[in-house]
């Protein structure tokens, strides 16, 4: 059972999460001032984020399954993602990628539901989500689009979502909404054919609290400037302009803030604090989708579409009316320019004194940024499009085409193609960087690409392990507190897998060793077993995890309801379903061995529950409850049903609940919580609260699935790791484990770690990760004492927390 946790909190007080440093930061599309770009740390090169049948992903963090459909990219602040999707109710999420001249919009009627993620961008857990509006669009989108297209602006304080005509939202960073402005209607459709309607595509910018938003659309196009901390309209300028997809540009030029737009009509530079024009440009690409971008003193513009395809770099002291330039010249206003080698999609990339622009049929062009004299011009692949927008780290490009493969080129003046990615779905959202990691959002999923941050291991690091138990655990048994402990850990990075035991299975000096298969009670860990068998069950459709409990019950059983709402599978695995601790009438020594099925449903129409739907309140009975159901569910028992779906395919040998002939001499004779002989716990109905057996081994082995799944259990490993409700300041609650956020006092302050323990009459259990850095504990002992705080002080020195005595190069 969970321990009350009153003592560690005092070592360990929460605290907020330690804001990450600005240049970690993807704060909006392209990144800060759509730039495109962030050095500083090593970037992959090759990956696989779409492994064939037998084969194994590389490189790739984690990957996200992401509901509807979307083109917004990921925006990064600290280490928090935000994403948005819009979900159509009825089916509808197909797109037709691919270099066509079709621009009849989909016609679909159905209501959606537009939506806001927050992803912990280390691990791809679900931090939160909201749900912004449902309601029919009022704009179809393009067969190649999206009812989702905006990326979201966060200056670490706000989230700035923009829907188009179903409106501009702004929540804080915890999901709070702030505020909303509905801006009207926003038609965005092909101004030579009104008919043919786009969606709205252009995302909000934030800087210095303002939110500016740049609508071109077929009536009333207009540039806007918003107080983000509560939408307070602070100035409007009208625009003479034809719908375009661009997104603008902030730039600070030495005591003035420039707003730059794209267009067709009014290309321009705006002061930023009034909305007031400073210069204006005609373009003569009919259709603008590409943001501005700002180097060496220069705007560069691209255009496509209906005329000249023209590269500008317009010089950042221009003024007035600029003439369009005429052919390959420059001018007064104009350092350079092109007249037909611009882009119609993705935006150029200014990076190490270069420009790269890609064009949508896949050609890439490298120029002097100041000068324009080309360097190269080739083709990126073979057919396919390229509608997302190229981004740069390490001295290294990344294009992402149509068809869903990444081209990893180097950057210089001489072309080489260092990598080609196979992602496994069309790509059309331009990618973020943060840290070395490339987050790319796909048609259906977000996945995170990274070269592997493990340090080199080597012999020193078996000594400095022996050092770290010798000072935290071994001193369990030394001082006589545990008749014998086993731990295991994972660390650096997954790269580490090691194991020890202490003291002997029988508490006297001269008896049988511990060793790393002697078995141990496991009690209310096995909690994380019944959770994750649940989300595997609602991961092959057998059940939903907001189905009603009396669904899966006889009909000739009942379980009470709040008020006239049903507790839920979920309910019975987070905690909240207002049911009992545990049963009345136990018996006082092998509290659970005679609970069975029979009395499990009679109780259950007897139990009083609140009217209204709870808050956490730790129940065995619920999780037993559980078990005992998907068991059913399955037709096996619940240790069969363990057994086949987790300790099998997890090569975990010794997790039973029966100890058998064989298994009898390793199995630690128990000690209760005062240090005399206690009792092995058997349970019937109820198993799925506390009836498994383990040793460290295999635990290590079901942890080290919890960091690194297998495909198979990447979804239900990722809705384990969702946090579900607030237990208290301190801890919240997800599917099986709990959450401790450390505090500033603590080894590694604002850190948050899953895990649970556990305590029967005769055993005590421990068992956490820290999936940002894949480091795990697990600690088994035979005595019913908890083991917790040595836990979680071993699992922050694997962190690489200080206060203890363990050095190692990071």
């Amino acid at each position: 059972m969970i321990d009350r946790i009153a003592a560690l909190v005092l070592t360990l007080a929460l605290g907020t999460t330690v804001a990450a440093q600005a240049d970690t930061n993807w704060p909006q599309f392209r990144g800060t001032h759509a730039r495109g770009w962030q050095d500083g740390h090593a970037t992959p090169i090759r990956w696989n984020a779409a492994p064939a049948d037998g084969e194994a992903s590389q490189n790739v963090r984690w990957k996200v399954r992401l509901p509807g459909l979307g083109h917004s990219s990921p925006a990064i602040w600290g280490n928090r993602l935000f994403v948005t999707t819009a979900v159509s109710a009825g089916g509808e999420h197909a797109l037709r990628v691919g270099l066509y001249g079709d621009i009849k919009p989909v016609d679909d009627a159905s209501a959606h539901t537009w939506r806001v993620y927050c992803f912990d961008k280390r691990t791809g857990d679900l931090l939160w989500q909201r749900d912004a509006l449902t309601a029919v669009p009022k704009v179809k989108r393009h067969p190649k689009a999206t009812h989702a297209n905006c990326t979201v602006a966060t200056d670490g304080k706000h989230v700035i979502a923009f829907f188009g005509s179903e409106g501009l939202y702004c929540y804080d960073v915890d999901g709070a909404l702030c505020w909303k402005k509905d801006l009207g209607l926003l038609d965005a459709a092909f101004f030579r054919v009104p008919s043919a309607q786009w969606e709205f595509a252009s995302s909000p910018v934030l800087h210095d609290g303002r939110v500016y938003v740049q609508c071109d659309v077929l009536e009333n196009s207009f540039l806007a400037a918003f107080d983000a901390s509560d939408g307070r309209e602070i100035w409007r300028t009208k625009r003479d302009d034809v719908p375009t997809w661009s997104t603008p540009t902030i730039h600070v030029d030495g005591e003035r803030t420039l707003l730059l737009v794209n267009g067709y009509r009014h290309i321009g530079g705006y002061d930023a604090k009034t909305g007031a024009e400073i210069w204006k440009m005609a373009g003569t690409g009919d259709i603008p989708t590409p943001t501005p971008i700002v180097a060496h003193d220069l705007v560069y513009i691209t255009q496509a579409h209906g005329g000249k395809p023209p590269i500008y770099a317009i010089r950042l002291d221009a003024r007035g009316e600029i003439p369009t330039p005429e052919g390959d010249e420059g001018g007064q206003h104009v350092a350079w320019s092109r007249a037909s080698e611009g882009a119609y999609m993705p935006t150029p990339l200014a990076y190490r004194g270069l420009l790269y622009v890609l064009r949508d049929r896949g050609t890439l062009a490298c120029y002097d940024a100041k000068t324009g004299q080309r360097h190269y011009r080739t083709r990126l692949g073979k057919g396919g499009g390229f509608t997302a927008s190229g981004v740069a780290g390490d001295g290294k490009l990344y294009f992402a085409s149509e068809t869903g493969v990444v081209h990893v080129v180097k950057a210089g003046t001489e072309f080489e193609l260092l990598a080609t990615n196979p992602v496994g779905d069309p790509i059309l959202a331009t990618p973020a960087l943060s840290e070395g990691t490339l987050y790319v959002r796909t048609q259906e999923h977000l996945v995170a690409v990274g070269k592997p941050k493990v340090p080199e291991v080597d012999d020193t690091y078996d000594e400095l392990f022996e050092r770290l138990l010798a000072k935290i655990v071994a001193p369990l048994v030394d001082d006589g507190d545990h008749p014998s402990v086993a731990v295991g850990i994972i660390a650096l990075g997954g790269a580490v897998r090691k194991h020890a035991a202490f003291g002997t299975l029988d508490g006297r000096e001269d008896g049988p060793p511990a060793t790393a298969t002697t078995l141990y009670e496991i009690g209310s860990v096995t909690k994380v077993f019944t959770a994750m068998l649940l989300a595997m069950a609602a991961e092959r459709g057998e059940v939903a995890i907001d189905d009603p409990v009396q669904k899966h019950l006889p009909d000739s059983v009942s379980i009470p309801k709040h008020g006239d709402l049903p507790i839920k599978l979920g309910e019975l695995a987070d905690h909240t379903s207002g049911l009992p601790r545990i049963p009345k009438r136990l018996a006082p020594k092998n509290p659970y061995v005679r609970y069975d099925r029979a009395r499990l449903h009679a109780d259950l129409g007897t139990f009083r529950i609140a009217e209204a739907r709870p808050g956490y309140a730790y129940s065995n009975l619920a999780y037993g409850l559980l078990g005992d159901l998907l068991a059913q569910k399955a037709g096996v028992t619940y240790e069969a049903l363990v057994r086949a779906r987790i300790a099998e395919p997890l090569g975990m040998r010794d997790t039973v609940l029966a100890i058998d002939d064989a298994r009898q001499p390793r199995f630690a004779r128990p000690f209760a919580s005062n240090g005399k002989p206690g009792e092995t716990w058997e349970f019937d109905a109820l198993a799925g609260c506390g009836a498994i057996r383990s040793n460290i081994v295999d635990m290590l082995a079901f942890v080290a699935a919890h960091l690194e799944p297998s495909d198979a259990l990447a979804a239900p490993v990722r809705a384990m790791r969702t946090k579900r409700h607030d237990v208290s300041d301190r801890v919240d609650i997800a599917l099986g484990w709990h959450t401790l956020t450390f505090g500033p006092k603590s080894p590694v302050p604002g850190e948050t770690v899953w895990w649970h323990n556990g305590r029967t009459g005769g055993y005590a259990s421990f068992c956490a990760i820290h999936p940002a850095t894949k480091s795990a504990v697990v600690m088994l002992t035979n005595r019913s004492r908890p083991v917790d705080q040595v836990g979680f002080k071993l699992l922050a020195a694997l962190m690489g927390g200080v206060g203890v005595d363990y050095n190692r190069p990071r």
